[in-house]
């Protein structure tokens, strides 16, 4: 009995110390939960405010976009305006007033401004304006500012855009400036903090603290006038002072603090630096809406937190028999946790990198075609200058386009494969159309650009022709976003040599004269979310997402990148790629009539000198070269004397010691007029053709200048036609007239272009706006009434594939035989696939590529 009764006490307090245990373990798992959750809260909430201060960045550079359509719209009228002939004050007020409609609503008024302080605008002759030519004179050549006009709205508030232009003299007044005064309200809608369901609030102020722009504007509430005396009524957390913020933004620097407002809610501030303006981009933003956003994941935690809870309650329950598998299964559960909280890192992360890298890749080639439509609006009277322009629109079109395609395959980005398509491509083609992207920028920013080619003798290449414009326009891009206005951007591509794999090794050079960086961030340049910590850059927002991108395509496609950087001296980054060649090229011939003859390069860079005569020998002729225009005319005056004239001139555009245009202008004195002088410029032809052709200047040729554009250029100049070249035959226009299609599409602006295309290749084109209609049309004729249905995939009621596979189905069988195109966006390869499942025989993407339609059409009809 007494052996049973001390069995009993030990059981009992075996049972006793279990329940202790369990209860402390429960009781230390729930402590670490809460601590875990808190934690895990903390650094969510952080990751959102870092976001938010990268959208505060992207909200304030849509401000400067605005801001800067209108300065290169007023900078197209001020040409314009310097071209004008017969200039009286009627026809003045009247180009001003034409002026004023380009800019749009919101212009107020277009004003001259005169040097005696008299203005000119689209309505009255003002004989003083102390006031405004005081602001033209201070801000210099290209401005913006914040006025106050009692006249313009309800706050008494405008913007003034204003350009420096060429002088000239009207009515015994010298004319020095061009203005338009904005209604302030245009800016308005761009405050719209849409990432935060309209819980965020924005402002653009200037130095002083007064509001340029507010988003809830009350001209009674004097509290809100000024953001700093805003300020001043709250309780500004973390040590963060007035003051403080105010050395923070005479420093330029972009900047987040928190504060307390008098209802005790907590609110995150994000200030941007703008360019435009010397203004600060102010967006207000509550710390709980980062909270809300977080609590999906946090449920998500705490339920997994949840089920180690259960799972540590039952081990603990077999803790006295199995002790070693509860410690495993412990740490089996940790290790659970542990990814659990690294994959939600890792969504949030990848989310943050995806939503930037597009909006980086996208704004660039959106700047061309905004820039460009700009100018084409600016030039719509001349007819070639337009044309070109439009061709710049085309290209970024097409780049952006690839672009969203790629952005689209969500399977592939959510993977992190991304693969590299190689394909043949010319290389001359990359570098022109990475010039026409970027030039708008280029031009916007007052800058200089050197681009040109080095021994690059095989030009026809094997690539991904979008990655490698992605490394090309990360690099350009930078250097853009890190130099000043005024500075210069030199893009140099040079040919190193040839591999035994029949491989081209290719190197790219991308140098600036911009802020620089420190020798400790070169280091860490390529890794995610690094940036420059040093107040040089404060006034520059950036992800630090774009160099980790680069370099990662660059090691995708088997390459390598380096970069070298001094402070306040640049930076330059370096690319090397291997290319496999395209095969059967043909080599570039001898110019029979060139062969032998002397010819003079003129450039300042000795690099460009050397290989644009090494082109010239391979062409055949006697090559020399001079860096300074004075040399090359005393050459040329050299030449004349001993009877061995240069028969062929290229000369660069900017030269320091003389311009191109006059070098050839004083070169034309001395040879006549016979002797070829090619132009070389990385800049339009446009802006400058006219004063080159009174110069003399026979032709020009766009940097980067290939091999087979000199040779091509001195071809057309001198007549000769290439020895192996072969009579092509004339591409005949294919004759549609007579078929008939029934073009099923549910969108009336698709219906209408495409209507609009067929008709003007002879179809005769009816139409349905449905599949089940298109079904019907289909019954009710007699087969061969139409030669092809072009379908449409995404439609109400039917929609392409269901339409394809009742067509089909017909019991005439003629009629089911009738050829279905699908013509739709749904251009993935599984859409393709789909649509031949479902019955059709050919795909056609959207937008509509012209030559592909025509192209398929004349497979499937003849």
């Amino acid at each position: 009995m007494a052996a049973s009764e001390t069995g009993e006490k030990d059981r009992k307090k075996g049972r006793i110390w279990s329940w202790v245990v369990m209860a402390g373990t429960i009781t230390a798992i729930i402590a670490f939960a809460m601590i875990s959750i808190s934690l895990v809260t903390d650094r969510l909430i952080d990751l959102g405010i870092q976001n938010m201060a990268i959208l505060s960045r992207h909200d304030a550079d849509a401000i400067e976009s605005i801001i800067g359509k209108y300065n290169m719209v007023l900078e197209g009228i001020a040409a314009e305006i310097r071209k004008t002939e017969n200039l009286n004050q009627q026809k003045q007020m009247e180009m001003l007033e034409m002026g004023k409609q380009m800019l749009g609503s919101a212009c107020m008024n277009l004003t001259l401004v005169a040097e005696d302080k008299t203005t000119l605008d689209n309505n009255i002759l003002v004989t003083t304006n102390d006031e405004l030519y005081e602001i033209c004179s201070q801000e210099g050549n290209n401005f913006v500012c914040h006025f106050k006009d009692e006249q313009v709205n309800a706050q008494g508030e405008s913007l003034l855009i204003g350009n420096k232009i060429e002088p000239f003299s009207l009515d015994g007044h010298t004319y020095l400036y061009l203005v338009a005064k904005l209604d302030v309200n245009i800016l308005q809608k761009e405050l719209k903090l849409d990432s935060y369901d309209g819980q965020g609030l924005g402002y653009v102020i200037d130095f002083e603290g007064y509001f340029i722009i507010n988003e809830h504007r009350d001209p009674t509430a004097q509290n809100i006038s000024n953001f700093f005396k805003s300020l001043a009524k709250t309780e500004l957390l973390h040590g963060m002072t007035i003051s403080g913020i105010q050395k923070k933004i005479r420093r330029l620097e972009n900047f987040t603090f928190q504060y307390k407002n008098s209802r005790g809610i907590v609110n995150i501030v994000s200030c941007n630096y703008m360019e435009f303006g010397n203004w600060y981009f102010v967006s207000v933003v509550p710390r709980k809406v980062f909270s809300q956003q977080s609590k999906s994941l946090i449920m998500l935690f705490t339920f997994f937190m949840a089920v180690i809870l259960v799972m540590v309650i039952i081990a603990v329950v077999m803790f006295s028999k199995k002790s070693r598998n509860m410690l495993a299964m412990e740490r089996k559960y940790r290790a659970e946790l542990a990814d659990t909280l690294s994959m939600a890192q890792s969504a949030s992360k990848a989310k943050t990198t995806f939503l930037n890298n597009m909006s980086h890749d996208i704004r660039t080639p959106m700047n061309a075609i905004i820039g460009f439509t700009a100018l084409a609006i600016t030039h719509i009277d001349n007819k070639k200058r337009v044309l070109g322009y439009l061709e710049k629109i085309s290209k970024s079109s097409n780049h952006l386009l690839s672009l969203i395609n790629d952005v689209l395959d969500m399977s592939r980005i959510e993977s992190g494969n991304v693969n590299i398509d190689a394909r043949p491509e010319n290389l001359v083609e990359i570098l022109h159309g990475l010039k026409d992207i970027i030039f708008a920028d280029i031009r916007a920013k007052q800058m200089d650009l050197f681009i040109d080619v080095v021994d690059v003798r095989d030009e026809q290449i094997v690539c991904d022709r979008l990655r490698l414009n992605q490394v090309l326009l990360n690099l350009v891009s930078n250097a853009l976003k890190y130099t000043k206005p005024g500075g210069a951007i030199s893009i140099r591509v040079i040919e190193k040599g040839l591999t035994k794999k029949g491989s081209g090794i290719f190197e790219f050079r991308v140098k600036d004269n911009g802020i620089g960086m420190s020798p400790e961030f070169v280091k860490t340049i390529f890794e995610p979310f690094t940036r420059e910590k040093s107040s040089t850059v404060s006034g520059i927002q950036g992800t630090g997402l774009g160099m980790a991108i680069t370099k990662n395509i660059v090691d995708m496609m088997g390459g390598t990148i380096t970069v070298t950087s001094e402070l306040g001296i640049g930076s330059e980054f370096v690319v090397e790629l291997e290319f496999l060649l395209q095969e059967g090229c043909k080599e570039i011939q001898v110019i029979r009539s060139l062969e032998g003859q002397r010819s003079l390069v003129v450039d300042d860079d000795m690099n460009t000198c050397q290989s644009v005569a090494s082109m010239l020998r391979q062409i055949g002729m006697r090559t020399e070269w001079c860096i300074h225009g004075k040399e090359a005319i005393a050459r040329t005056e050299e030449a004349l004397r001993m009877g061995d004239y240069f028969q062929v001139y290229i000369i660069d555009w900017l030269i320091p010691d003389m311009n191109g245009i006059e070098i050839a202008r004083r070169i034309r004195r001395i040879v006549g007029d016979e002797v070829p002088v090619i132009l070389l410029s990385a800049y339009d032809w446009s802006d400058i053709e006219d004063e080159a052709r009174e110069a003399g200047i026979t032709d020009f040729i766009s940097k980067p200048m290939f091999l087979s554009d000199l040779h091509n250029k001195l071809m057309d100049i001198c007549g000769e036609i290439a020895e192996d070249s072969t009579p092509t035959k004339e591409i005949q226009e294919t004759n549609f007239i007579g078929k008939r299609l029934l073009l099923v599409e549910d969108n009336e602006l698709n219906r209408e272009i495409a209507i609009e295309i067929l008709e003007e290749a002879g179809l005769i084109v009816e139409t349905a706006e449905d599949g089940s209609i298109a079904v019907d049309r289909i019954k009710k004729e007699k087969p061969g009434y139409f030669d092809a249905i072009l379908m449409d995939i995404q439609m109400p009621i039917m929609n392409g594939y269901e339409a394809a596979k009742a067509i089909r189905t017909l019991e005439n069988k003629e009629l089911a035989k009738i050829p279905i195109i699908a013509m739709t966006a749904n251009a993935f390869e599984e859409d393709k696939q789909a649509a031949i499942d479902a019955g059709m025989n050919a795909h056609v993407g959207k937008p509509i590529d012209i030559p592909v339609l025509f192209d398929t059409l004349q497979k499937i009809l003849y």
